[in-house]
């Protein structure tokens, strides 16, 4: 699994020297995302079953909104954590 947004955020990070709430808080939402991800995965594909709660939610159908979830939450963090001078 890729994820090039987590070592982006993790490369501004180093490379601004900016370790603050906002970018603590991308990187909190990120690897949260990574480790559902991978549970899923390893329910799916190893496990070769899994929970009716996940089962129910991989069937649903998504509002349109939800795309657009990550730049409505991730942006905005992040310009905070850059131009906060703390």
């Amino acid at each position: 699994m890729v994820h090039p947004t987590f070592y982006f955020v993790l490369t501004v990070t180093l490379y601004l020297d900016v370790f603050n709430i906002y970018m603590i808080a991308i990187f909190i939402f990120k690897i949260f995302d990574i480790f559902f991800k991978l549970e899923m995965i390893k329910q799916r594909y190893i496990m070769e079953k899994m929970d009716s709660e996940l089962e129910k939610m991989l069937v649903l159908q998504l509002n349109p909104l939800l795309r657009y979830l990550g730049l409505i939450m991730y942006v905005p963090l992040f310009f905070m954590a850059i131009a906060d001078p703390f």
